[in-house]
């Protein structure tokens, strides 16, 4: 069976996991989340709505926010109407943007046999950095065990 493994665990199990779980957002998708949101629906609401998880939810509203900053140009306070993420969500996920840009191109530079000329981050920033991290992270395992005991308490009623 080809397919992401989320897909996966939909075939699987179609009656546990959401329809859409793990499938590539198109445009329509994000314009109807986004308009959702607009009309302030819950994050819940919304996931049942487009067969997803809550967190594959919050993952497109990062990735909106990160897209309208970089892309854009919009300010923290447009994105947080646009996305009603908190303003500490929107600075994690750029900055985790930032970095994985910064990594990219030190790759780049290192495969094109060129010394990376771009001023050395200090270590104060890359542990703001890997705390901010650390934080989403945190977030994602919290959001993650809050379904799985959702989960097991549908499964066991």
């Amino acid at each position: 069976m080809s397919g992401s493994m989320f897909q996966n665990l939909v075939h699987d199990e179609p009656d546990k996991y959401p329809e859409r779980m793990g499938k590539k957002w198109d445009r329509d998708e994000i314009n109807k989340l986004l308009s959702s949101i607009k009309n302030k629906k819950s994050v819940q609401e919304i996931a049942e709505e487009h067969g997803r998880t809550v967190g594959g939810i919050n993952s497109r509203r990062r990735a909106c926010a990160v897209d309208y900053y970089f892309n854009d140009k919009k300010t923290i306070d447009e994105i947080i109407e646009l996305t009603a993420l908190s303003e500490t969500d929107i600075n994690e996920a750029i900055a985790r943007r930032k970095y994985s840009l910064h990594i990219k191109e030190k790759v780049k530079s290192e495969k094109n046999g060129k010394k990376d000329t771009a001023e050395p981050t200090t270590q104060s920033k890359e542990i703001a950095e890997l705390k901010n991290e650390i934080i989403s992270l945190k977030k994602d395992v919290k959001e993650m065990l809050r379904l799985m005991n959702s989960l097991y308490e549908f499964e066991t009623q």
